[in-house]
C-alpha cells in the first residue's frame, strides 16, 4: 500500500501542516465496555503502520498526530521509528461539555477527561521560521480546551486556532469528521458532519 493510494488524491511533499486522527484499535475486557468504545471502524496497527502519512508532509511540513492513552507508547513508536518523524512536543484537549464541565469518559484504570496528541516533523529538518515557533509553544505548552460532541470529533477552537497560526499554509485533515475551508480533508466519515 502506498500514500498516493492511500491518501489520494492527496499529492506527495504537499502538506506544510497535516492533522491526521487515525481509528487506532481498541481492545475492551468486557461486553459492557465494548459499548463504550469508539462506534467507527478502526484499523490495525499494520494498516496504519502502511498508510505513510510521512509522504504527504512538506520536508519542513508538521504533523499532529492524535493518539490514545493506552497505545501512546506503541504510537510514539510508529510515528518515530515507522514513519521515520521525530515527535516535538505534545499535549491535550481537555474535553468540556456544553456547561463548561470536564467531560468524562470511559477508561482502562482510571477514567480520563482529556484527549492527547503528538507533533511531529521531518528528522534533521528546521520548521518553518518563527510562525513554527509559535505554533509548538501554543500546543506543547498548553491545555487545549473544547467542546465535546459526537465521538473522537476534534473542536473548532483547535482548528481556529491552527489557522490563526498558520497563514497561508497548506493544510490536510486526514480522517476528517467533516470540511473546512482553507482545509483539504480525506475521512470515511467526514460528509457525516459537513455543515449544509
Amino acid at each position: 500500500m502506498t500514500t498516493h493510494t492511500f491518501f489520494a488524491p492527496l499529492q506527495l511533499r504537499s502538506v506544510d501542516l497535516l492533522v491526521i486522527d487515525y481509528p487506532w484499535p481498541w481492545r475492551t475486557y468486557s461486553e459492557e465496555g465494548r459499548k463504550k468504545t469508539p462506534q467507527y471502524d478502526t484499523m490495525e496497527l499494520r494498516e496504519i503502520e502502511e498508510s505513510g502519512p510521512q509522504d504527504l508532509l512538506s520536508p519542513k511540513g508538521i504533523g499532529f498526530f492524535w493518539v490514545t492513552w493506552p497505545l501512546i507508547a506503541k504510537q510514539s513508536r510508529i510515528i518515530e521509528d515507522v514513519f521515520g518523524l521525530e515527535v516535538r512536543t505534545g499535549g491535550a484537549w481537555s474535553k468540556r461539555s456544553r456547561t463548561g464541565k470536564l467531560r468524562w469518559g470511559p477508561g482502562h484504570i482510571v477514567r480520563t477527561v482529556c484527549e492527547p496528541y503528538l507533533i511531529a516533523a521531518h528528522k534533521g529538518h528546521g520548521f518553518r521560521g518563527r510562525d513554527m515557533k509559535n505554533l509548538l509553544e501554543t500546543f506543547g505548552e498548553s491545555e487545549l480546551p473544547g467542546l465535546a460532541r459526537e465521538n473522537s470529533r476534534k473542536p473548532d477552537e483547535f482548528y481556529e486556532e491552527l489557522e490563526r497560526l498558520t497563514p497561508g499554509w497548506r493544510r490536510a485533515d486526514i480522517f476528517a469528521r467533516q470540511s473546512r475551508d482553507g482545509w483539504t480533508t480525506w475521512g470515511r466519515e467526514k460528509t457525516k458532519f459537513d455543515r449544509k
